[in-house]
């Protein structure tokens, strides 16, 4: 008997202890849904544990029959819609829900004339998802203009991430398919010399960050968005004569950007707490190149230093290239990869971890950056990354780049801080990216 208990509990620690005959029907959450699941239980508004990407497009908006037969259409090409989150703690499990109807998920939000984008949003997102369903829904926004209507996908964030929620997003604006959800395979332990790599940088992250804000934040002022897109062309001769990514110029801009927004924190003499530079971490996609999936969280960090106390935009993108290169993020990559594939037990315990230690970190500004599926999936505008409170902690503010073919979409989302601040931050990004592509190329 205690032979047969122990190995129960053996089985429970380092087995995938919730998949049955049809492992596809019943898949283990990963470290950050287990993080995301556990914020989503503490905020006070459900729809600041929600993770949305809004298109907007021309023309009136489709009738409610018109909207039905997209979600019917979309639902049999993106089996992840089917899914929900059932059971707890380490028991929690996605799996289709026996009752799903594609239907109850579309919402017609009409808004008053004249209203601005962003209200609109606002309103669409307060609205609550039902909780005896999928987590998510599909909402045409309009009113607020004769020529135009958004298309708003809300997920709760432990259902997926921002890559996830933009591909599930493509899928119902283009006739794309995606795959059937799958276990992502089982990712081996880092070799000691990655852990060697890795681990300095990360014990760096706690201590004090550079002082970076222009203005105090205050909470009467909740929760500011400002989007907008950069050049392109300016991205392509900047990579071309410099080899760097598009990740890579985006962070040395924004570094530019943070430099321009409060240059007092960053003049001579530079005292020492401002030579280490703003201390932040770039998302990395970790799933499976094999077997990718858009259910779930599948994001690691790279920890990063943002040179803001580098005057010259030339040398900011050197040191964002040295230390954010190739050899670099796929040590990171590997971590994360065994770490959001650990057995459901112990992704349960160090999710409480990590939200314990989280709450004790300095406040600082986040950075993410996904590549688009193509060109941008709007015929005019852009598309909108809006994430909830749920990525600000313990950042204050979170900048989010998403790399088209044709476009680089930016997304400032910022907590407790004037709207005017973060809106001449949003007009400094595209200073800072004109500023090193004359630095490189010069102003012909």
């Amino acid at each position: 008997m205690p032979r047969r208990l122990l190995h129960q509990v053996m089985s429970a620690l380092f087995r995938d202890d919730v998949r049955d005959d049809n492992e596809h029907d019943r898949l283990p959450l990963t470290v950050g849904d287990h993080l995301l699941a556990l914020h989503a239980r503490k905020v006070k508004h459900a729809s600041h544990a929600q993770v949305a990407m809004v298109a907007r497009l021309p023309g009136p908006v489709p009738s409610r029959a018109e909207g039905e037969r997209l979600v019917r259409e979309a639902t049999d090409r993106a089996p992840v819609l089917r899914y929900r989150v059932a059971g707890t703690a380490w028991r929690s499990r996605f799996e289709p829900d026996p009752r799903f109807d594609p239907v109850r998920h579309l919402d017609l939000v009409r808004v008053p004339p004249g209203r601005t984008m962003e209200q609109c949003l606002r309103e669409a997102l307060d609205r609550p998802l039902p909780a005896d369903r999928p987590l998510w829904s599909l909402q045409f926004v309009h009113g607020h203009a004769p020529d135009e209507h958004l298309v708003c996908l809300r997920m709760e964030h432990t259902m997926g991430d921002g890559m996830g929620a933009l591909l599930i997003l493509a899928a119902f604006l283009t006739p794309q398919s995606l795959p059937v959800p799958a276990p992502q395979p089982r990712a081996g332990f880092p070799p000691l010399p990655v852990l060697r790599r890795t681990l300095p940088p990360l014990l760096q992250g706690a201590r004090l960050p550079a002082r970076w804000l222009p203005a105090k934040s205050s909470r009467r002022h909740g929760l500011t968005h400002h989007d907008f897109a950069l050049d392109a062309t300016l991205y392509q001769g900047i990579k071309d004569r410099t080899g760097a990514t598009t990740a890579q110029v985006s962070t040395a801009v924004l570094a530019g950007a943070l430099r321009a927004w409060a240059p007092r924190h960053w003049g001579a003499p530079l005292p020492r707490r401002q030579r280490h530079g703003l201390r932040t971490g770039m998302t990395l996609n970790v799933r499976h190149p094999l077997h990718p999936s858009v259910l779930g969280n599948h994001v690691g960090m790279l920890p990063l230093t943002l040179p803001c106390h580098e005057p010259d935009p030339l040398r900011r993108l050197q040191h964002v290239m040295a230390h954010a290169d190739p050899r670099e993020k796929d040590d990171y990559r590997r971590l994360c990869q065994y770490i959001n594939t650990l057995a459901p037990v112990p992704a349960w315990l160090l999710s409480r971890t990590v939200r314990w230690l989280t709450r004790l970190l300095p406040r600082n500004v986040g950075v993410t950056m996904m590549r688009g599926p193509g060109t941008c999936p709007t015929l005019h505008g852009m598309p909108l990354s809006l994430s909830g409170r749920v990525v600000l902690r313990p950042a204050l503010g979170v900048v989010g780049f998403v790399a088209f073919r044709d476009t680089v979409t930016v997304t400032l989302t910022f907590e407790h801080m004037p709207p005017a601040e973060v809106g001449r931050l949003a007009r400094l990004l595209p200073h800072a990216l004109a500023e090193l592509h004359d630095r490189l190329c010069g102003t012909d």
